[in-house]
């Protein structure tokens, strides 16, 4: 049994609100409910979770429309002189244009990209051993393959250090 009202008087006023402001917690607040009565009310009935969508629509595209007037319509302002109204002027939002521009054609919107170098190594890890002796085995070095010059190569790389201490 619920312990909540939301007839349809009370989800008529809700869809407006959301209409109007497209905030939820603030347009189930005005109606005396939270955002999870209304999150439960479009589990259970699939007509008020379609309106509740198309609710949230309407809003979206009333702020398309608001952008689109004021980015290209232009808003008439006062334009004063000495303190009185001697004309008026309109203004454009370039920032709303651009905007309005990136939402509806692809070829203008930012190319994102991202650096994925990954520094570090590879950690080599060992099945477990069966018993002591297969554990040393194990952790020896390989010996790597003798190749014809590694001898040359090898004598070119040893370093002579004296110690003061001997």
């Amino acid at each position: 049994m619920r312990k909540y009202i939301f007839d349809d008087a009370v989800k008529g006023t809700f869809l407006e609100a959301v209409r109007r402001s497209g905030l939820v917690t603030t347009s189930a607040k005005a109606v005396g409910l939270t955002s999870r009565h209304v999150k439960k009310e479009c589990e259970e009935d699939e007509e008020f979770a379609a309106a509740f969508q198309d609710a949230l629509v309407e809003y979206a595209e009333s702020i398309q429309a608001e952008l689109h007037r004021r980015a290209v319509e232009g808003i008439t302002e006062d334009v004063y002189f000495q303190g009185v109204v001697c004309g008026q002027k309109i203004n454009y939002s370039d920032a709303l244009l651009t905007t309005l521009v990136k939402a509806k054609s692809p070829e203008f919107r930012e190319k994102l990209s991202v650096d994925t170098t990954i520094h570090g190594g590879v950690l080599l890890t060992l099945p477990p051993a069966q018993s002591q002796q297969q554990w040393l085995e194990s952790t020896k070095p390989a010996e790597l393959p003798a190749h014809e010059g590694d001898d040359e190569l090898e004598e070119a790389n040893i370093i002579d250090v004296e110690s003061e201490d001997a």
